[in-house]
């Protein structure tokens, strides 16, 4: 039996999955959190939406890090 179906076997919980997740999570809540506030200006007709660029695309690279840190360690650890 391999270690991924070893683990997949034991129930047991993996705590560094729940932190990348919640790693994960937060960027999507950043990623989100941005875009409502581009909408809110664009829809107010504010300026300000040059600045928000630059922070959601901060704020997708983060995400997309955190994602595909969680997705490897989900496929190598099996959890």
């Amino acid at each position: 039996m391999t270690a991924a179906a070893s683990a997949r076997a034991n129930p047991r919980v993996c705590h560094e999955k729940q932190r990348l997740a919640s790693v994960f999570l937060q960027a999507l809540r950043t990623v989100m959190h941005l875009q409502n506030e581009e909408a809110s200006v664009l829809l107010r007709g504010a300026p300000g939406l040059e600045r928000l660029d630059l922070a959601l695309e901060r704020a997708r690279e983060r995400r997309d890090e955190a994602k595909l840190a969680y997705v490897l360690h989900v496929n190598r650890h099996g959890c």
